[in-house]
């Protein structure tokens, strides 16, 4: 149960972190771009939670392993939430301005997906396991 909360902290944070920066980053990535609409300048965030995210992940299942203290855990756990809504928020929002007057259907396009990935991709864990 602490590892629901810990991930609802962590999301909270990533979510206060790009209410604060997305827009920032976009307005300044914009005026470098001649003012033009750049959906584009929605995906820094992005790029740092998908480098990120792979270390965290291996944080959390090497800290048990390596007998790192319970607070490195929930650290990555925390951080795990973060990293997560760092990747999250931006694109979607990427989506948004992206597609414009399609966005709902381009939002929905990526909604099926993950939950597609979500289905099928433990599936594959058998066998590259063998």
């Amino acid at each position: 149960m602490a590892r629901l909360t810990l991930v609802g902290v962590g999301s909270i944070l990533g979510i206060i972190t790009c209410d604060l920066l997305v827009d920032r980053l976009y307005v300044k990535l914009r005026k470098r771009h001649g003012n033009k609409i750049y959906p584009e300048g929605r995906l820094p965030l992005v790029v740092f939670g998908a480098f990120t995210l792979p270390s965290i992940i291996a944080l959390y299942g090497w800290s048990a392993a390596a007998h790192l203290p319970v607070a490195v855990l929930l650290l990555a756990v925390v951080l795990m939430g973060f990293a997560m809504m760092c990747s999250m928020v931006p694109m979607l929002t990427y989506v948004t301005d992206a597609f414009e007057l399609y966005s709902a259907s381009a939002l929905t396009a990526v909604l099926v997906t993950r939950c597609l990935a979500g289905t099928f991709l433990p599936l594959a864990t058998s066998p590259l396991t063998d």
